[in-house]
Order: C-alpha cells, then sequence, then structure tokens
C-alpha cells in the first residue's frame, strides 16, 4: 500500500468465488475515481461461459486507463495436460496519464500481495497483449492457451 491506495472489501470475496468456484473468467479492477482504493471494474468481467474470453479480453481493454486484470487461462502442457491457473496482468497503456501509471503501478504489488498471486504479464499496448505467446511464457510448459497453439510443439 506504498501509494495509499487501499483494496476495496468488495475483491477478496469476487476473486475466492471466481478462483473456487469458477464464477468468472475474467475479472478487471481499477483504481476508483477518488483515486483512494481499488475497486472491481464492474462492467468490464468475462463469464466461464464466453466462448472466446481472449478476445473479449482484448476488446475490453481500455485504451488509455490503467487496469488490473485475473485471467483464469485455461492451457495445455505436454508434461501434465489440460491445466488452468490465475493470471495477474498489470495494463498500463502508453496513453494513460502519467500519474494514473504511477499509481498503478504502485498499488499493483499491494493488490498480487493481497490476492496471493505471483505469475504477472505486465502490458503496455495492443501490441504487448495481442502476443499470446508471450502470454504462454507466463504459464511453464504452455503449448496452447485459451484453444490458441503456440506454435511452439
Amino acid at each position: 500500500m506504498s501509494s495509499g491506495v487501499t483494496v476495496d472489501a468488495a475483491i477478496p470475496p469476487l476473486f475466492h468465488d471466481m478462483k473456487f468456484k469458477k464464477t468468472l473468467k475474467v475479472a478487471f479492477f481499477r483504481i476508483s475515481d477518488d483515486g483512494k482504493r481499488i475497486i472491481v471494474d464492474e462492467e468490464k468481467q468475462i463469464k466461464p461461459s464466453e466462448k472466446d474470453p481472449y478476445g473479449a479480453f482484448i476488446r475490453m481493454l481500455p485504451t488509455n486507463e490503467c487496469r488490473y486484470i485475473v485471467f483464469d487461462v485455461a492451457y495445455g502442457t505436454k508434461e501434465s495436460g489440460d491445466k488452468t491457473s490465475l493470471l495477474f496482468i498489470a495494463w498500463a497503456p502508453e496513453d494513460s496519464s502519467v500519474k494514473a501509471k504511477m499509481v498503478h503501478a504502485s498499488s499493483k504489488d499491494y493488490l498480487k500481495k493481497e490476492l496471493g498471486l505471483d505469475n504477472e504479464w505486465d502490458l503496455h499496448d495492443m501490441a504487448d497483449a495481442m502476443n499470446i505467446r508471450e502470454m504462454g511464457a507466463k504459464l511453464k510448459g504452455a503449448l496452447c492457451v485459451e484453444g490458441r497453439d503456440l506454435g511452439c510443439h
């Protein structure tokens, strides 16, 4: 909490349900308008029933606002077959304000610690976000991610 930003009380139960009950495939969070809390971005949530969660995730990324995202990524490995893993994504696009990027960066580790997540992917533009091979690199041994072949057999 070095930035002074706290995690809203609604986030831990939402994350718990996402992790254990699989209620969401992707959850978006943002800094509140008053700059004091990290809150759930209610308009940007992806249900497990979404046919293309990765495509929906890409479409939901704002062009000039920072977001924290937790993605319950489905992937396949040669060693252990199909798996899922929670991936923490820090979205800080180049077109967001310097102040927003600074608050976002200084609050990121606090949110990750609150959620107990280590696996992180930092994104700064659409080219980064659309690089699914990079997402796969964050998931040890991934050969496919969200049904997309990484071409690394």
